[in-house]
C-alpha cells in the first residue's frame, strides 16, 4: 500500500513540475533572453539559459520517471499475485495434512 501510494504522489507532482515548466520557467527563460537582446549584459544571457536547460530538464524526467514507476507498479502487482498464489497453495496443504490427520 505504501509503495502504491507513493507512486501516485510521484505521478502527481510530476504532472505538476511539466506544467509549472511551460507556464513560468520557459517564460521566465524567453523574458530573460529579450532583456538580454536589449541590454547585452551576459548574466541575463547566462541566466536564461540555466533557467530553459533546468525546465527542460524537468520536463524530461516526466516521462523517464512516469515508465520507471510504471515498471515497479507492474513488478509490485506481480509480486502480490505471487505471494497471493503462494499462500492459497500453502492453505491448500495445510487443509490436506489437517484432514490426514483426522
Amino acid at each position: 500500500m505504501v509503495v502504491l501510494g507513493v507512486l501516485i504522489i510521484e505521478k502527481f507532482l510530476l504532472s505538476i513540475a511539466g506544467t509549472m515548466t511551460f507556464t513560468y520557467l520557459l517564460p521566465i527563460a524567453i523574458g530573460l533572453g529579450l532583456f538580454y537582446v536589449y541590454r547585452r549584459q551576459s548574466i541575463l544571457k547566462i541566466l536564461a539559459i540555466k533557467v530553459a536547460i533546468f525546465g527542460l530538464c524537468f520536463v524530461a524526467l516526466v516521462p523517464a520517471s512516469l515508465q520507471i514507476s510504471g515498471l515497479v507498479d507492474q513488478k509490485f502487482v506481480t509480486e502480490i499475485q505471487e505471494t497471493s498464489q503462494k499462500v492459497k497453495a500453502d492453505d491448500a496443504n495445510i487443509k490436506t495434512k489437517q484432514k490426514n490427520r483426522d
